[in-house]
């Protein structure tokens, strides 16, 4: 059986502690070592979040081939795509979108680049990276619509116009409107 490894947070104690812990129910006694582990976890949730965030892991995966100054540029993209996206105000389920959308977004960029140095076994690959790309896209957009059911429709006619928006937002009144 192959020996387990877990990254070790940045001079953090309570990490450290944490990750002590998890080596030695990998290896040592897991029934009396597992009941730590929980006790650590319930202790620091947000170090125990830090050392198992798997997106993390996978994007550290896809930038491993990367230079460290082109890993932190690409890494500052990656947040600016989702802060454009809005992660920071979305709701949970919205957030998770946003972060496989970012996560789709490098690994489809990472296939651009080595279909356009010319490996065109790649193509099949390529496609399949857009395809989820989009399909994410698709989704954080499906999302968002039916999370926010304030968009009216209203046929005139012919052509269709849709308001989206606050209906229910109180309106300004005369006075506040002269005030200005």
């Amino acid at each position: 059986m192959a020996k387990r490894t877990v990254r070790k947070p940045k001079s953090k104690p309570a990490a450290e502690k944490l990750v002590k812990l998890v080596r030695q129910v990998n290896t040592e006694q897991p029934p009396k070592r597992e009941v730590a582990v929980l006790d650590q976890q319930r202790q620091n949730p947000e170090v125990w979040r830090a050392v198992s965030d798997l997106r993390e892991l996978a994007h550290t995966a896809i930038l491993k081939p990367f230079a460290p100054a082109a890993r932190t540029a690409i890494r500052q993209r990656l947040e600016a795509l989702q802060e454009t996206l809005g992660y920071a105000e979305s709701p949970a389920i919205e957030r998770l979108l946003i972060e496989q959308i970012s996560t789709s977004w490098l690994h489809l960029q990472l296939v651009q680049v080595v279909y356009a140095n010319g490996d065109a076994r790649w193509e099949k690959r390529l496609t399949a990276a857009q395809g989820r790309y989009l399909k994410a896209i698709e989704k954080l957009a499906q999302v968002r619509r039916r999370l926010r059911p304030d968009t009216v429709q209203v046929n005139i006619g012919a052509p269709q116009m849709n308001v989206a928006g606050m209906l229910n937002a109180p309106r300004k009144t005369r006075n506040q409107k002269k005030s200005k």
